[in-house]
């Protein structure tokens, strides 16, 4: 079989995420449909663009964050996981886990190869509420999986948060454990989310997942 190419790999990816279905409490911000509700200062069409510039930029990389799913102050606006739309160059708020994210990515040298995404690359909310938060439902993850096994295949995993270890999980049939359970075949591996107190552990674990794969 022959290995996609880059191309090939990113529309892949793109239509895979673009299939996925908006409904009162989830929405596909990649959509026309997704702009209805003006709440936000960036449309759909900047999103999409902002989304095919990071997969252009990181499709030669081997390392990939797996978020949960999208926030309303950060993927929501910018179109790219652990991203504050200022951050791609948009209009729009600035989300604290996004920040983590990229200064660490930023300090270890690997900002510009690795891939950010999210189990459920669509925003899950309060219905009625697009400026909240809510936790997807197992449902939820389970339509992402076809786009999430697009985005991991054939690279490192760091899944950030433990519904994005049970989403990866799910896709590679292997339970994804933190780093004190692993071993040097694995290539999946969960470490804490920065949100609530979290963002030295993430930071320290974060570290730990590159020692141990000689990144």
């Amino acid at each position: 079989m022959s290995t996609p190419s880059n191309e090939e790999w990113i529309e892949s990816l793109v239509a895979s995420t673009l299939a996925l279905p908006s409904d009162d409490g989830t929405t596909n911000f990649y959509l026309a449909e997704s702009d209805a509700s003006r709440s936000f200062q960036t449309t759909y069409e900047e999103r999409l663009r902002s989304l095919r510039a990071h997969l252009k930029r990181t499709a030669l990389g081997n390392l990939v964050l797996i978020g949960e799913a999208a926030g309303w102050r950060g993927a929501r606006q910018s179109g790219v996981a652990f991203t504050s739309a200022p951050d791609a160059g948009l209009a729009g708020t600035r989300e604290a886990s996004a920040t983590v994210v990229q200064g660490v990515l930023e300090q270890s040298g690997l900002a510009a190869t690795t891939l950010l995404w999210n189990a459920l690359p669509a925003h899950p909310h309060k219905v009625g509420a697009p400026m909240t938060n809510r936790t997807p439902t197992n449902r939820e993850l389970a339509i992402g999986e076809n786009a999430l096994s697009i985005a991991i295949d054939s690279r490192f995993v760091i899944c950030v948060g433990q519904k994005a270890a049970r989403a990866v999980s799910a896709v590679l049939d292997n339970e994804v454990r933190g780093i004190s359970a692993s071993t040097p075949s694995i290539r999946a591996l969960a470490i804490r989310h920065p949100s609530f107190g979290g963002a030295s552990q993430f930071r320290k674990e974060f570290a730990a997942c590159l020692t141990h794969w000689n990144f």
